[in-house]
């Protein structure tokens, strides 16, 4: 695969490009089970070789704005790469920070033995757009709060972050090979590191992470999951921060 430092796009069959950058890597992972059957004294008298999948990952810098594959959902997760069957996507990592570069980072698997289609008809992925203009998680230093979304009891300014989009593969088999993929557990993890006052209260697990001027995908019903002291530099704290969203959090009164 000598393509790196090329211009790739990701895209819908039939739509045109979703998204523009420049790949750093990209990577195959052949795989499959393996059996081993023992004779009488249980010394190895076969392999049996079952369930061949391809892992995939790539890599690249995002060139401008652009839409940023949604996984979970309605639309799920099935994308086109070409080379490779019936690719799902698993996870969609999109992160950033002060005088660095959005990156994108895909995770999939390739399930060459799935019975056709995929989740009845032909499933589109969904996606969503990404505004070129300043936005809280394109160009950090955007204000973010920790409390209710009625009391805001602290904030900071972010310096960088990651937000991660994942799902789990739940693959059945039948004569050895993979013939139906179970997609669920859709949840959306936020990693922020967040410059704060000294005096002002600590973010705490269980608070609401709340955004100004947050992108339109952004989902306002999360509850932060971590967060941790970084360092500390004259009056100011850094802290790290991780949310959790989850379908369920969003139907929540």
């Amino acid at each position: 695969m000598q393509q790196y430092g090329r211009n790739i796009v990701w895209g819908t069959a039939g739509v045109g490009n979703i998204l523009g950058g420049i790949c750093e890597n990209f990577r195959v992972n052949k795989q499959f089970d393996e059996t081993d059957e023992p004779d009488e004294v249980g010394d190895h008298a076969a392999h049996i070789l079952s369930n061949r999948r391809d892992e995939l990952s790539w890599a690249s810098k995002l060139i401008g704005g652009g839409k940023i594959p949604i996984i979970g959902g309605d639309g799920g997760c099935r994308i086109t790469v070409s080379g490779f069957p019936n690719v799902l996507l698993s996870s969609v990592t999109e992160s950033g920070g002060n005088n660095q570069p959005r990156k994108l980072q895909l995770n999939a698997t390739s399930y060459p033995d799935l019975l056709a289609p995929i989740g009845g008809a032909d499933a589109v992925l969904t996606n969503i757009v990404i505004p070129p203009s300043a936005g809280a998680l394109i160009y950090p230093n955007a204000t973010v709060y920790f409390g209710t979304p009625d009391l805001k009891v602290s904030w900071g300014l972010i310096q960088n972050f990651t937000n991660t989009q994942q799902v789990k593969h739940n693959p059945i088999s039948e004569d050895g090979k993979y013939r139906v993929v179970i997609v669920n557990g859709w949840e959306i993890l936020f990693t922020l590191e967040v410059a704060m006052f000294l005096d002002q209260p600590a973010p705490e697990p269980g608070q609401v992470l709340t955004l100004d001027n947050p992108p339109s995908w952004f989902k306002t019903k999360n509850y932060i999951k971590e967060a941790s002291l970084q360092y500390t530099i004259n009056d100011k704290a850094v802290y790290s921060v991780t949310s959790r969203w989850t379908p369920v959090m969003e139907m929540a009164a």
